[in-house]
């Protein structure tokens, strides 16, 4: 991705995947997507945020997203680090039991 480019969805989305299930910083997101601080996505996050209030369907699709990589998390992921992510509920939890 090109450094710097303003309101990039793309980049948005992908900062906002890597802190919720991969568990990155901000720092690190911004050193992988090659941005200046921790604080660049910070304001990447924000605008995603804004962008879903007045978007539904980019709503609807980023919960689809996230709902298939909950899913995969749940099969790939060892126990102990479904708790370190913190993003799990007791259903997740009750179906890798069952799984």
């Amino acid at each position: 991705m090109r450094a710097r480019a303003r309101d990039a969805l793309p980049r948005a989305i992908l900062a906002h995947v890597l802190m919720k299930y991969a568990g990155y910083s901000q720092r690190e997101v911004a050193d992988l997507l090659n941005l200046r601080s921790g604080s660049s996505v910070s304001h990447q996050i924000l605008n995603l945020e804004d962008r879903l209030k007045g978007q539904g369907a980019l709503r609807q699709r980023l919960k689809k997203v996230e709902s298939i990589l909950e899913k995969e998390l749940i099969k790939s992921a060892p126990l102990p680090e479904m708790f370190r992510m913190g993003e799990l509920d007791a259903l997740a939890l009750n179906s890798y039991f069952k799984g």
